[in-house]
């Protein structure tokens, strides 16, 4: 990309301002044009409401106008006054970043004076013009030749000599003052030319005496006439053009400077021993250039009075440290990469796609000494490898586009685009070099050169731990039993005691490798960015902010902060015994397996272990905690509980977790089922029912415990005395109204395997038989793994089978095909009485109240003002019924008002008991919408 610098850079904004007549952009201070000067640059940025310009429709840029010796009354210069110049440039005139680069021709700038006229962007035939600007800037005379410097004088003395004429001849009594001001400019046209033009000087000194006689006959009375003040101006005139046209012509001037070269014995440098005997010889500057043996450098006397370091006259090599990482092209760099703090890049070979994985955060690059951020979310596609024969592709990223994209592994790099990695696909599997770590399928491509048959075994006793603070490798090497590194043949003992110890970078970086030395049997941690040194041998990767955590990716067993990562991400199943569930006793924090007659088994990572009888996991000692794990050990068949933040030690799982409530209630997370005991536990939630004054509205189910508007949620729901369920409903692409409330199913959804979808999945853009292929249930924990999304049908009939009310919220305006199919589900399963619909924006429930009048419409929000209610009267009749549905966070006096007018009342969304007792006594209350953290009922009666 052609680099401008800034200063340089004129910035017009097409949409920033509206020109009247007479109006214009001074670019003087910007730019100025030389008469008959070729190839002057005029830059340009065009930005588009403060973006950068994309130059579409084959755009290119155009200046037009008039350039004249001044600006008539209307500050402008046109026909009249100047002459018509024009340009127009073509797509080569265009940068990049939004930037032009016009090199003007001579014709531009005929004369002295101003330029005024037009600059904008049109198409090179002219039929379209996007937008223009009027603008105006100097055009100056031409820097005369240092031989041929009589024209530009003449000129301006025949300009000095043409003004005093009509001055004075329009003067009628103070033609003093007119003398005086003219003396003033012919003396400063002396002093500035008096060294050059020394024989001009004169005939201009001539011309100041002959206003001394003028003025001195004024002064005694004798004053002239107009008449005769003119004729002798012309005589003056006369005189002065026939001394100058004796005068040099400037084939002249050229002729003699063609002989003067000829004949020229100094056109070479002369060669002095070096700067010291240069300046002692001719301490008071010499014409010409020397060259000082000694450096080679050339040296010339400049005006103030002293000799000048030309530098380097001539060389045949680049001097050292001449050429910085900006004066390279981008096709001959390697890019630093830093990730986002989602994780490394991630190559999906189903679909050929390259995800940078920037969901929440951005990664970015560092080419040509600048940051270049990777957008947020950014996907690239390799079509290179639709041809099935294709092997290889590159990464590459392309300065003027502002682009990535994969290219053909033998096409070339283009000046301003930069490799940013090679991509290989073989039958043993994938192949990446590049300037940064990526995985190909969740699984790490190693790009370093480990050498072959390396093997990293841990001590037979204690785990390798990662500290996460220090950033501190332990390899926990005991004495007798070594960590050990094998490489070939070769067994290298890691020493008791060994700790990798953080380089500096390694200190920041997010993406660090474990080094181990096997000559001087050092080991450290270094960032991705760093060279392995040498005799090293790089055991692991380490990836600080991996789903958010700490992640070593090496195939050995290890610790973080003492705790095993993966404690708790195996699935645990338990087969009770015949005696029953497990019992968690509140009183003693203790879990009871039950097995007093018969045997439990619990199935930890495919095998079975059996549960001795009278097993009993007693509490810890610490009674005042409220989260308690259950550990288990099979290697020792050992079980024991654990605080909340107490790590969990390698070799031990999580099989269960509980929460004790301020209520005293037991919430258990596990995958079987536990009975609680204890006199001030709750087995039974309080009955909410579904024609209470106050009803408990469960906000898309229970979805603090199970996935939000899923199946499971909904059950949970009536379990916790719930008899009305709250659900949104969005679109499938072939037409499946389902319960999920964002278009986009990320944030609830997984892939089937459990991991982060990458880039955007919109529900609209998958058929129904599409969601199969996701997991909307594991979001909650393994128990959920495997829920599918519900269908709006599947709702209808759960909500019939137990007795609910639906409210069902419109996310945007359907179509009156959908609002069709929605009826007739409704009508299909006899639930037209036990339904609400709900919506932000009103009138998207209009055609449903045109195909069920007599239904109960629930207006969500808007401010408690008179416009309010004239639209709510506008929506009732004389047989629906209108729900006001407010925000729970308004003031009590707004929903006062409400009641006022005779509106059922519902809240939303009401997650603490305060909230439920400032309401209660308003009595067109009706509803209260909450997450499940609360009790409705419960709350009510406190």
């Amino acid at each position: 990309m052609i680099k401008i610098p800034e200063a340089s850079i004129i910035t017009l904004d097409t949409y920033k301002r509206d020109l009247h007549v007479g109006e214009a952009f001074d670019l003087s201070e910007n730019f100025n044009g030389r008469v008959g000067d070729e190839q002057v640059p005029l830059v340009i940025k065009f930005l588009e409401r403060g973006k950068t310009q994309q130059f579409e429709d084959g755009l290119v840029p155009f200046i037009s106008g008039f350039v004249g010796d001044r600006l008539n009354d209307d500050n402008v210069v046109n026909a009249d006054t100047g002459v018509g110049v024009s340009y127009t440039g073509t797509r080569s005139d265009i940068v990049g970043m939004g930037m032009v680069k016009m090199n003007l021709p001579g014709t531009m700038f005929p004369q002295e004076g101003w330029f005024y006229g037009f600059l904008g962007l049109e198409t090179p035939d002219h039929s379209k013009r996007v937008s223009t600007f009027n603008v105006w800037f100097h055009v100056y005379n031409g820097n005369p030749d240092m031989f041929v410097n009589k024209e530009p004088f003449r000129t301006e003395l025949q300009k000095l000599i043409d003004s005093f004429t009509t001055d004075i001849a329009n003067t009628e009594n103070d033609a003093l003052a007119v003398i005086a001001e003219y003396r003033k400019k012919f003396q400063d046209i002396i002093t500035e030319y008096q060294q050059k033009l020394q024989d001009v000087a004169d005939d201009a000194t001539w011309i100041i005496s002959q206003l001394d006689i003028i003025e001195a006959k004024i002064k005694s009375n004798d004053i002239a006439t107009n008449s005769q003040l003119k004729q002798a101006i012309n005589d003056i005139n006369t005189s002065l053009m026939s001394e100058i046209n004796q005068r040099p012509k400037k084939s002249d001037v050229v002729d003699m400077i063609k002989r003067g070269f000829a004949n020229f014995d100094g056109g070479q440098p002369h060669a002095i021993d070096d700067e010291a005997t240069l300046k002692k010889t001719y301490p008071s500057g010499h014409g010409g250039v020397f060259i000082t043996v000694d450096t080679g450098h050339m040296w010339m006397y400049g005006p103030n009075g002293e000799w000048i370091d030309g530098g380097v006259y001539q060389s045949t090599q680049v001097k050292d440290g001449s050429i910085d990482i900006t004066k390279l092209a981008g096709n001959s760099q390697t890019p630093i990469f830093i990730p986002s703090r989602n994780g490394i890049p991630n190559y999906d070979s189903e679909t050929d796609t390259f995800d940078f994985r920037c969901n929440t955060d951005s990664a970015y690059f560092m080419i040509n000494n600048r940051v270049i951020l990777v957008p947020q979310p950014l996907v690239v596609k390799n079509s290179v490898f639709a041809n099935p024969v294709t092997t290889s592709a590159k990464l590459i990223y392309d300065a003027d586009s502002e682009s990535f994209s994969f290219i053909g592994w033998t096409e070339k790099l283009g000046i301003n685009q930069t490799m940013i990695g090679g991509l290989r696909r073989s039958n043993e599997g994938w192949f990446w070099s590049g300037s940064m770590d990526i995985t190909v399928d969740g699984k790490e491509v190693n790009q370093y050169n480990i050498p072959s048959n390396t093997l990293f075994s841990i001590s037979s006793k204690v785990a390798p731990d990662f500290n996460s603070k220090t950033r501190e490798f332990n390899f926990n090497s005991q004495n007798h039993t070594t960590a050990t590194l094998f490489i070939g043949d070769r067994a290298i003992p890691i020493p008791e005691g060994t700790i990798a110890t953080p380089t500096k970078e390694a200190l920041t970086g997010n993406t660090l490798r474990l080094v181990f030395n096997v000559v001087d049997y050092s080991a450290k941690v270094i960032n991705w960015t760093e060279e392995v040194p040498p005799y090293c041998a790089a055991l692991a990767t380490i990836l600080m902010n991996y789903l958010g955590r700490p992640l070593i990716i090496g195939g050995f067993p290890y610790t973080i902060d003492g705790a095993d990562p993966n404690a708790e991400k195996n699935k645990i199943e338990l087969t009770p015994s015949k005696d029953g569930a497990p019992i968690f006793n509140v009183s003693d924090r203790s879990l009871d397996f039950n097995c007093y007659t018969d045997s439990a088994y619990i199935i930890y990572d495919g095998k079975s272990y059996r549960i001795p009888n009278q097993t009993i996991i007693k509490s810890n000692g610490d009674f005042k905690a409220t989260s308690i794990k259950f550990a288990f050990n099979p290697a020792s068949m050992e079980f024991k509980s654990l605080g909340w933040n107490e790590p969990v030690e390698l070799g031990w799982t999580v099989i269960a977790s509980v929460r004790l409530t301020v209520g005293n209630e037991a919430l258990f997370s596990a995958n079987f089922p536990v009975t609680v005991k204890g006199a001030s536990f709750k087995s039974k939630a309080t009955d909410n029912p579904i024609d209470a004054k106050i009803k408990g509205i469960n906000h898309r189910g229970f979805n603090t415990v199970a996935p939000e508007e899923s199946r499971s949620a909904y059950l949970l729901s009536k379990q916790n005395g719930y008899h009305h369920w709250e659900g949104d409903i969005n679109w499938t692409k072939d037409n499946v109204p389902m319960m999920i409330h964002d278009k986009a199913i990320n944030r609830t959804a997984r892939n089937l395997d459990g991991s982060q979808i990458s880039g955007t999945v919109n529900i609209t853009d998958l058929n129904y038989a599409d969601l199969a292929k996701y997991d909307f249930g594991i979001v909650k924990g393994d128990r959920y793994k495997g829920e599918p999304l519900l269908s709006f049908e599947e709702l209808v009939k759960l909500a019939r089978y137990n007795d609910v009310f639906l409210h069902i919220e419109f996310k945007y305006a359907f179509t009156q095909e959908q609002v069709q199919i929605l009826h007739n589900i409704i009508v299909k399963y006899n639930m037209l009485d036990r339904i609400g619909w709900q919506a932000f924006g009103w009138d998207n429930l209009k055609p449903m109240m045109e195909l069920e009048p007599n239904g109960q419409y629930e207006l969500l929000g808007g401010d408690v003002t008179d416009d309010y209610f004239t639209k709510m009267a506008a929506l009732k009749t004389e047989t629906n019924t209108i729900i006001a549905s407010q925000d729970a966070s308004r003031n009590v006096a707004d929903i006062q008002k409400i009641a006022d007018k005779g509106y059922p009342i519902y809240l939303w969304t009401v997650d603490d008991g305060d909230t439920v007792r400032k309401f209660r006594d308003i009595g067109m209350v009706e509803g209260i919408m909450t997450n499940g953290a609360i009790n409705v009922a419960d709350e009510l009666v406190k």
